[in-house]
């Protein structure tokens, strides 16, 4: 049998989708893979724009079927890509990844709103590891500067004690 490593790198968070608790998704929020791989999905989402963009009103309903699941598989599969989790089917729970939700796809809102947790989710390890490295790396200088002037404080205590007691 082969001995475990726990290195203590599983970061995923647990989120529901809209409150459904029988929704809920695993994604690492403070990956900055994500970052590289929403770079590299941009293009594909162009080329894959590109790629259906002659379905028209002259297409057969059967076209237009095949061609719109093509789409969804498609472009769900750069959703999960970039999170870097199979994220995109419990969020869209059945739904069209090109069904219109405000002014936007959904498929777009889902990208906003999971690379807002992220960029949230970033900031805040990023600047709690920078806070510990000041602290590990500053704050032993500090607290040597604490104990280097609280001498000098009562150095120059007990030299004017001395002054005080000679007058």
């Amino acid at each position: 049998m082969a001995k475990n490593l726990n290195f203590g790198l599983d970061t995923k968070k647990r989120f529901t989708v809209d409150g459904d608790e029988n929704r809920v998704i695993e994604i690492d929020t403070s990956d900055f893979g994500i970052v590289t791989r929403y770079k590299e999905s941009m293009a594909k989402i162009d080329e894959f724009a590109d790629k259906y963009s002659d379905i028209s009103g002259d297409s057969t309903l059967e076209d237009v079927a095949d061609k719109l699941a093509e789409m969804d598989n498609g472009i769900c599969d750069i959703i999960d890509f970039i999170f870097g989790a199979k994220v995109s089917r419990t969020i869209l729970n059945g739904a069209s990844a090109f069904s219109p939700v405000g002014d936007k796809y959904k498929f777009e809102q889902i990208i906003l709103v999971l690379l807002d947790q992220c960029e949230a989710d970033i900031k805040k390890s990023t600047s709690a590891i920078n806070r510990a490295h000041i602290v590990k790396h500053v704050g032993k200088y500090t607290e040597d500067e604490k104990k280097k002037i609280k001498k000098d404080f009562m150095e120059i205590e007990e030299q004017a004690q001395k002054l005080a007691s000679e007058e």
